[in-house]
């Protein structure tokens, strides 16, 4: 995902191929998708400015730090919910996992949001065209070397890496549980045992609660889980559940003032 923008973007004309600059611009366009959300122009300008502006994002945009991209299409994707655009919010979400994997811990609550707002069939026309924006992005790599798409999305960051940062990973590693920053790490035994559950929990939660801002704080809740649990947990990676945060309340205001 990233490696391909970078490639892409590097064939503008200097300076504008720095791929600082996209990010830059993917960082503000997180206050210009603020201003679609259902909400006072207050509420979509100070949690527009929250998300756009948090020190996390700020440092990122300086040092090209490559999720900008990611959570303006998270962001555009709950927005698209809240407006009835369900088949855009679907492909926003694709677009998501195809920058970056991480984007996989909104997939439940943005379909889950469509369902509680709009309905089944909007929920599955969305699911149906998000997995077709994913296939269309991938298709072409596993064509070429399925092998090196399983190493380059998965196995790097789930295995090959060293454990750096301030997860689990180095909590454990700091205990002498794990002794090695480049040995092995159960990074999917504790998905399927910690980070799935929690994530049907909060689901759950928030088809039963029908309330659309329960979504956005499972989305933040979820994607914490899963980067604490995650090998590497870096401060750049907090810009996710900041993202989430000034997504709930921007959505929660929102729904406090519609008229229904």
């Amino acid at each position: 995902g990233p490696a391909v923008i970078a490639a892409a973007w590097g064939a503008l004309p200097e300076p504008l191929d720095d791929y600082r600059v996209l990010v830059a611009l993917a960082t503000l366009g997180l206050l210009a998708v603020a201003l679609a959300f259902p909400a006072p122009l207050w509420a979509r300008l100070a949690f527009g400015v929250a998300a756009a502006a948090n020190p996390v994002a700020v440092r990122a945009a300086w040092f090209g730090t490559a999720d900008a991209p990611t959570l303006l299409l998270l962001f555009a994707s709950f927005a698209l919910v809240l407006r009835r655009r369900p088949a855009w919010a679907g492909a926003a979400l694709g677009a998501a996992i195809l920058t970056k994997q991480f984007a996989l811990a909104a997939a439940p609550f943005v379909v889950a949001a469509v369902l509680v707002s709009w309905g089944r069939r909007d929920a599955l026309r969305a699911v149906a065209i998000g997995c077709g924006v994913v296939a269309a992005g991938f298709l072409p790599f596993l064509i070429a070397d399925p092998g090196a798409v399983w190493t380059d999305t998965v196995r790097y960051g789930a295995g090959t890496y060293r454990i750096v940062g301030y997860g689990l990973s180095a909590l454990l590693l700091r205990a002498h549980v794990l002794s090695d920053r480049n040995g092995a790490y159960p990074f999917f035994p504790l998905v399927f045992a910690v980070w799935l559950p929690v994530t049907a929990f909060l689901v759950r939660g928030q088809l039963r609660g029908r309330i659309p801002w329960t979504g956005c704080v499972g989305f933040t809740a979820s994607v914490f889980v899963l980067l604490f649990l995650g090998r590497i947990f870096q401060i750049s990676y907090l810009v996710y559940p900041l993202t989430g945060l000034a997504l709930t309340g921007l959505v929660a205001v929102g729904e406090r003032d519609s008229p229904g």
